[in-house]
């Protein structure tokens, strides 16, 4: 019976080792699971940060891209309406010149004859923005089909 009971007390010590090795075992699982877990959550900051980062970056690059194309636009805006404005000019000269022109027939057409030859004496040429009157000969005006 005494062998019995110290197969008992043998079996029950190594029992408790195992179940002493056990609790170690689980403990340092648990350590090395909190320092991987700690790890990870460090990497997740990180990463977290990193990526509000880039956001913040391309939120100010797509603002500053944002800002050049609408004055690039109002530039576009200003220029077209400049040219507008030149054109309107340039019709209204235009249009002054060739009552002018009309006036100058109707005068030398009175006065002289063959008026479209005389007429044709003065064409006005408009160039870059501006009126100018040179002196053509007789026949240009013929050449170019007569009145324009």
């Amino acid at each position: 019976v005494s062998s019995a009971k110290d197969e008992a007390v043998a079996r029950e010590r190594d029992v408790r080792s195992l179940g002493d090795e056990k609790a170690a075992v689980a403990a340092e699982v648990a350590a090395a699971v909190a320092r991987d877990k700690q790890q990870v959550e460090a990497r997740l900051a990180q990463a977290q940060q990193e990526n509000q980062e880039l956001r913040n970056r391309h939120a100010a690059e797509m603002a500053a891209v944002e800002a050049r194309v609408r004055a690039t636009l109002a530039r576009k805006e200003e220029v077209i309406s400049g040219l507008r404005e030149q054109a309107a000019a340039m019709a209204a000269e235009l249009r002054d010149t060739q009552e002018v022109l009309r006036q100058q027939q109707e005068e030398f057409g009175s006065d002289l004859d063959g008026g479209a030859s005389a007429a044709a004496a003065i064409v006005p040429v408009v160039a870059a923005g501006r009126s100018m009157y040179s002196e053509a000969s007789a026949g240009a005006g013929a050449r170019r089909g007569g009145r324009h």
